[in-house]
């Protein structure tokens, strides 16, 4: 595994069973985002305002919600065991590992540190003084720019393309795909990143032995 330094994670559906940290949230305001989601996905919204019209939906439902809301809306939320085998399998062979997600990154980075995954990038929210969600979000990853972040990482890290594995499980994946050796997609949700992938597993344990032969 001497040429393997680096694997970038999507979170959602990746590292967790859950497919949306951003449903999870929407589930439990008891909202519904599938209008945004449509125009998001046309290209009439960006990124932006795509989180700041979920906090909207929120907020009709809460006049203010604390920072603490939210982790506790994500609380019961964990690491999948496949993901703590496979992480436990990186850290055997001193391969790091790098989470690049559109999702919440309070929930990125509870799941960065249960797997031991120090480097996190995801989206989140802009507070107010006393914690409260002021209505605008941040936006660290674009969703459909995951290239940029992952490529500023490998360049961090002074790590090739030749010595990096990108795994996601959808189309807004791809772009990350590009920039390691090849792609890996778990429990593919969509043809794209089934077709961009070089191998589509079920289980990110699969991954393991996928490695071991690239790389030996």
């Amino acid at each position: 595994m001497k040429r393997l330094k680096l694997v970038l994670f999507d979170m959602d559906g990746v590292l967790t069973d859950f497919q949306n940290s951003w449903t999870v949230l929407h589930e439990y305001f008891g909202t519904n985002n599938e209008k945004s989601l449509h125009q998001f996905l046309r290209g009439e919204i960006d990124d932006r305002e795509f989180i700041r019209r979920d906090i909207a939906l929120w907020l009709k439902k809460r006049s203010r919600i604390h920072i603490s809301e939210i982790e506790k809306a994500v609380s019961h939320v964990t690491a999948s065991e496949d993901a703590r085998v496979f992480m436990r399998f990186l850290s055997a062979n001193n391969i790091k590992g790098a989470i690049i997600t559109g999702g919440v990154d309070i929930f990125a980075n509870r799941i960065g540190k249960e797997l031991g995954i120090h480097i996190v990038r995801a989206n989140g929210f802009i507070l107010d003084d006393e914690g409260y969600l002021t209505g605008e979000g941040v936006v660290n990853v674009p969703l459909r720019h995951k290239d940029i972040v992952a490529r500023k990482i490998r360049e961090e890290m002074n790590v090739t393309k030749a010595e990096c594995v990108a795994i996601g499980d959808s189309f807004i994946d791809v772009p990350m795909f590009k920039e390691a050796s090849f792609g890996i997609a778990v429990r593919a949700q969509d043809d794209t990143v089934r077709d961009a992938a070089r191998y589509s597993i079920s289980n990110l344990v699969d991954a393991i032995p996928i490695l071991c032969e690239t790389f030996s």
